[in-house]
């Protein structure tokens, strides 16, 4: 069976708390930074509604326990979730956190089986080198789609998608803030 790996980054005008915070509320379904290439719907229910995704987590991560929150992700190369020939299908479990700094993600139904790690390290005041690094296998019908290639190229586009949408969110939450 194919294995895949990939790891892409880019540095964004954030702090890591920012960019940690975005990427859990996003995984709790409680923004669509990413949409339209990938739509995050939580399968379990959680304290996650009640406190934002991100307390929940460091709460979660200090009794070093594993998380409650598992999330039922749609990705498409072409921004067409809504297409069931295009759209790959993943439920991820948040299994490892270093709060502001470290996500680990494990894929654990649908299109592949693997892990995501999301790494948030900084750069100077108010920039962060984000990076994700892939390791997955395809599953069910992914496993002969795989083999028309193009997974860790839509993949990496994907993810660079999500870079720049992050990167967005961060700047709309900062100018709410200020004019709020």
């Amino acid at each position: 069976m194919a294995t895949y790996e990939c790891v892409d980054e880019m540095t964004i005008e954030a702090t890591p708390p920012e960019c940690f915070e975005s990427l859990m509320a996003e995984v709790a379904g409680h923004s669509t930074w990413w949409e339209p290439f990938v739509v995050a719907r939580p399968r379990a229910q959680s304290r996650a509604d009640d406190e934002g995704a991100g307390n929940y987590l460091k709460a979660k991560s200090e009794e070093r326990q594993e998380t409650a929150l598992e999330t039922e992700l749609r990705a498409s190369a072409g921004g067409t979730t809504d297409r069931y020939w295009s759209t790959t299908r993943r439920s991820i479990q948040v299994t490892g956190i270093e709060t502001n700094r470290r996500v680990v993600m494990k894929e654990v139904d649908g299109d592949f089986r693997g892990v995501e790690e999301w790494t948030f390290e900084p750069m100077d005041a108010d920039r962060t080198l984000v990076r994700v690094h892939w390791l997955t296998q395809p599953h069910g019908r992914m496993r002969l789609k795989s083999l028309l290639g193009g997974v860790v190229d839509d993949h990496s586009l994907i993810v660079r998608e999500g870079f720049r949408g992050m990167e967005r969110h961060i700047w709309e939450r900062r100018r709410m803030h200020r004019h709020g």
